[in-house]
């Protein structure tokens, strides 16, 4: 295997964090457009 487990795990928990990240600003951009 070219990456080590150690470097996916980490490439995975930045696309999870990425990912929770996107879904708040989702959530705080409903909550600005409409209150």
């Amino acid at each position: 295997k070219l990456v080590s487990h150690g470097v996916e795990s980490k490439i995975n928990l930045a696309f999870n964090s990425f990912a929770e990240l996107r879904r708040t600003a989702g959530s705080i951009t409903n909550r600005i457009i409409r209150p």
